[in-house]
């Protein structure tokens, strides 16, 4: 039996859950599903869409952020950066801008010396302009903790282009002399 067409069965492919949503909220608040829904799209005609590659937690934020404009994940404390990664990936894949600024801003306010690698390196791959230059900025900031964080050295060599260019213009220098004055790092 086929569903009323006022609504519409989504998963995520990591769960066999199937949640129904109202189809006028889904086009309403994601251009992709509005496409997705109402052209020529396959899925116009299916009774449901398997979203690939989004764990379930994240795929019912997304559902969330559609009915409300707001996550709970938003009010966590301590806050939930893998969730906020993870959102941000998603909403910047469906198109969903509002939802990618929200999770740009939160993440820019609590960056950290053990994840700002991670957030530039997810802020890079979502084109998130903001939020990677205020992440390059942390990391310039923060240079003598980061750069031994196994994180730094496995970001791509573009991005670690840009943090050297940072560091550079901050005048901090990276070496090994005792004489470097204060804005060195003397790991001798």
């Amino acid at each position: 039996r086929r569903p009323p067409r006022s609504t519409h069965c989504i998963s995520s492919a990591a769960s066999d859950v199937y949640k129904r949503q109202h189809r006028c909220i889904l086009s309403a608040r994601c251009e992709l599903f509005e496409k997705m829904l109402n052209g020529p799209m396959k899925e116009k005609e299916s009774a449901s869409i398997n979203l690939v590659d989004v764990e379930y937690d994240v795929f019912l934020m997304l559902m969330e952020y559609f009915y409300t404009e707001s996550v709970k994940v938003f009010k966590e404390v301590p806050i939930n950066r893998k969730a906020l990664l993870d959102l941000l990936k998603l909403a910047d894949q469906y198109l969903v801008n509002n939802l990618k600024l929200e999770c740009e801003m939160i993440l820019g306010n609590c960056l950290d010396v053990e994840t700002a690698c991670k957030v530039l390196e997810a802020a890079d791959t979502c084109r998130s302009i903001v939020l990677k230059k205020k992440c390059i900025e942390f990391i310039a900031s923060n240079f003598g903790s980061i750069i031994l964080q196994e994180n730094f050295i496995n970001l791509p060599k573009s991005i670690l282009k840009e943090i050297f260019v940072e560091v550079a213009y901050r005048g901090i220098c990276v070496g090994q002399g005792r004489n470097m004055g204060n804005n060195s790092l003397d790991y001798s």
